[in-house]
């Protein structure tokens, strides 16, 4: 208990902050780290966009990529945490499109299958995260 109350005295704020965050927490703090690590990935396809990328779909497709991705990632770490199930449905969305022009790529560089699986993995944990929250106006199951 001592150590409960040494961190309150010490960081009020922080608690406050945690408490902010809607349930599950624990959930919500992981899906914020994953979308907050696209954030990253859209900010290095515009700024350092791959030669690769821009051989196969052009310059402005590989822009429009890194937008779509930087966006709907930005939409999604907004959202999570204190539950904007609305804006997170269309950050999901634009990742979805994006996933979606990746795998036009990645099949175009004949990626390994390892390559392939990370990103169906991926990409099946924000169809689960879009079905879970896919109707909700509040949290769901407080209907």
């Amino acid at each position: 208990m001592q150590d409960d109350q040494s961190v309150d005295k010490k960081f009020p704020s922080l608690r406050t902050l945690f408490g902010m965050i809607a349930e599950p927490r624990n959930i919500r703090i992981l899906m914020f780290c994953v979308y907050v690590a696209f954030v990253v990935a859209g900010v290095a396809l515009l700024t350092q966009p791959p030669y690769r990328f821009q051989d196969i779909i052009g310059y402005w497709l590989t822009v429009v990529f890194g937008i779509v991705v930087l966006v709907g990632a930005m939409l999604c770490a907004i959202a999570i945490l204190p539950g904007w199930w609305w804006v997170e449905r269309s950050g999901l969305y634009l990742l979805a499109a994006g996933l979606g022009i990746y795998m036009t790529i990645l099949s175009s560089l004949s990626a390994s299958v390892f390559v392939w699986a990370v990103n169906f993995v991926v990409f099946a944990k924000f169809v689960q995260r879009w079905l879970e929250i896919r109707n909700a106006q509040l949290a769901p199951g407080d209907d």
